[in-house]
């Protein structure tokens, strides 16, 4: 997965000085790439849609945006947990937040016009990783659906 955000985050020593909200933005945008990246069509809508979501709401850089997204795509063969990120996200965050999350995941999800059965597979596991009710993500899932749709109509004159 992505290496550098573990050596960051999970290597004892090294998270002395990283303060909790960072942890948990890393986590969320090691998790956000692996969604994109889990099908074999990361499209560009996908990559601007992370990137984005990295730059403007975890406060990265576009440089550091775009070097955790080349890693997770260079090392998206390797089988690693996802554990280690939603460990972080259940310690630093609430009930609402995850639901939010897992929202953005679904619209990520869907940034392509369709849910592919590896995209519905990691964000299943990471929603019941991060101990989310079935209802809680079935509604994450239709509010990104309503959302996606919403954006994709014209505006009303």
């Amino acid at each position: 997965m992505l290496t550098k955000i573990k050596q960051l985050l999970l290597t004892p020593g090294t998270d002395d000085n990283t303060r909790p909200e960072d942890k948990l933005q890393l986590a969320c945008a090691a998790l956000m790439v692996e969604v994109g990246i889990s099908d074999a069509h990361f499209s560009g809508r996908e990559l601007a849609l992370i990137k984005t979501w990295l730059v403007e709401e975890l406060n990265l850089t576009a440089d550091v945006a775009d070097e955790l997204i080349k890693e997770a795509r260079a090392e998206q063969d390797n089988a690693t947990s996802i554990h280690q990120f939603t460990s972080l996200i259940n310690q630093y965050s609430d009930h609402n937040y995850k639901r939010n999350f897992v929202t953005k995941l679904w619209q990520l999800a869907y940034t392509d016009g369709s849910i592919d059965k590896y995209e519905e597979h990691i964000i299943r596991r990471i929603a019941d990783l991060l101990h989310l009710p079935h209802l809680d993500f079935i509604r994450a899932k239709k509010r990104a659906h309503h959302r996606t749709q919403s954006s994709k109509q014209p505006p009303h004159n």
